[in-house]
């Protein structure tokens, strides 16, 4: 992907992810401990924002450094499980108290799958979005 496409994904998860937080409240998250309060809309919007920029590393520093080519399908369906394993990652460490080894095994894989399911609709739209923007520039170059 361009860095234009990239910038756009980024855009685009952040957007969805504090409007999505915010509007739905999904997997009752009104109700964890560490949303508890009144400043819900503030710590949903904090969570999103940390997912953004989580994925402006990501998406603009991460693939330069290590030089990770996503040229088939199966390369992004690897660079997009391992996204969603560091994230999962950072905010278990972030706003999880963790005790012990096996509690941190038990928040971690509860945490992937409330992020997985919040983030592959938005993974799958782009995708496609952006799949379809880059063959209608091929189709431009040819005419």
């Amino acid at each position: 992907m361009s860095v234009r496409s990239r910038l756009f994904f980024v855009a685009f998860i952040i957007i969805y992810l504090v409007l999505f937080l915010n509007i739905y409240k999904p997997y009752n998250l009104e109700t964890w401990y560490v949303f508890s309060n009144n400043k819900q809309v503030f710590e949903f919007g904090l969570l999103g924002l940390i997912g953004g920029l989580y994925f402006c590393f990501s998406q603009l520093l991460l693939p330069k450094l290590i030089k990770f080519r996503v040229s088939k399908v199966w390369h992004f369906a690897l660079w997009t499980l391992t996204e969603l394993a560091l994230l999962t990652l950072l905010l278990t460490v972030l706003y999880d108290d963790i005790r012990s080894f096996w509690q941190f095994v038990a928040e971690y894989t509860s945490n992937l799958k409330y992020i997985g399911l919040t983030l592959l609709p938005p993974y799958c739209f782009l995708l496609i979005l952006l799949s379809w923007y880059q063959k209608q520039q091929a189709i431009n170059e040819f005419r």
